[in-house]
Parts: C-alpha cells; sequence; structure tokens
C-alpha cells in the first residue's frame, strides 16, 4: 500500500533532508579540514586562558622551512604584556629567532632590512628561549631560514624542522 503525504508532512520530510545533507557536508568539509592540516605537516595549537588573568594565551607548533624560507607568528596585545617563547631546531642548520612589530614584519617580507626587539631575539641558533616584556601593539615572531638577517652566512641554509612553544601573560 502506498500512502500519499500530507503538505506537513512533506516539508517535514524536506527539513529533514536539508538537515542531514547540511550535516554531511559540514562533517565532510571538517575531515578535509584535519586532512589538510596533517599534510601541511603543521600541528600548532593556541589556548586562551580566562580563568588565570596573568596568561593571555600560550600555543605550540611544529613545522618544516624549505630553504630561503621563514615563518612567522603574529599576535597583538592590548596593555604590555611578557612574552616567553622557546625555539628549538630538531634538525637542520641553524636559524634566526626574531621578535618584531607588524611594521617590521611587512618589511622582512620585502626586503630582510628590519628593526627587532633586543632582547628577545637570537641569530644562528639551534635552540633560543625568546623571553622579555613587550609593550601594547602587534608583535610577530619570525622563524628565519633564509639567511638575510644577522650577518653573513656562508653556508647555504637547508630544510629545518622547529618546534616553539610559547605563552604571553600579563
Amino acid at each position: 500500500m502506498i500512502r500519499t503525504l500530507s503538505s506537513s508532512e512533506q516539508s517535514q520530510y524536506e527539513m529533514y533532508t536539508i538537515m542531514k545533507l547540511v550535516g554531511a557536508g559540514t562533517g565532510i568539509l571538517g575531515g578535509v579540514l584535519v586532512l589538510l592540516d596533517l599534510v601541511s605537516g603543521s600541528s600548532n595549537s593556541t589556548t586562551t586562558n580566562s580563568s588565570d588573568n596573568s596568561e593571555l594565551f600560550s600555543g605550540y607548533d611544529h613545522d618544516s622551512l624549505a630553504p630561503g624560507s621563514y615563518t612567522h607568528f603574529q599576535f597583538s596585545l592590548k596593555k604590555p604584556a611578557v612574552l616567553d617563547a622557546d625555539v628549538e631546531v630538531l634538525n637542520g642548520n641553524p636559524i634566526n629567532v626574531l621578535v618584531t612589530s607588524k611594521k617590521n614584519l611587512d618589511r622582512f617580507a620585502s626586503t630582510g632590512d628590519i628593526r627587532y626587539h633586543e632582547g628577545t631575539t637570537g641569530f644562528k641558533t639551534t635552540r633560543h628561549t625568546a623571553k622579555g616584556r613587550l609593550p601594547a601593539g602587534t608583535w610577530a615572531i619570525i622563524i628565519d631560514n633564509t639567511n638575510r638577517v644577522g650577518g653573513t652566512e656562508t653556508q647555504e641554509p637547508k630544510k629545518v624542522d622547529i618546534e616553539i612553544t610559547y605563552s604571553v601573560r600579563a
């Protein structure tokens, strides 16, 4: 026996079907984003701690840098805060770890000629702790595998794997 649906039942069935399709699409999109993150080799995470007012945010990232490339981690401070970041080269040549303003990050991308925060920057290092008080503003930690800053280097950069752990607190 075949039964016809009333207009109300038909509307409910159509809404149910649409919800299933939207749910499936959302699940597929989420899976694709997870796969893209895994394929990119980056496993970063940033957390904001609202229960402890002293820590504004913290995070971890593991990344690979091709020869002649760099990556950066950018953050904004509404008031002065203390940066505490540990950067380690897991394999590859020494790198530069530069803490600088947003304006200088933009300059670095085009020329490599920048000003950096004196107490937190390290050159040609395989392990560096960037620790210091930063004024309010937009800041960046640049992990540099280009040899453009910090003197001349005769050795060509090689692929490096880095790990960074950072926190910013009031």
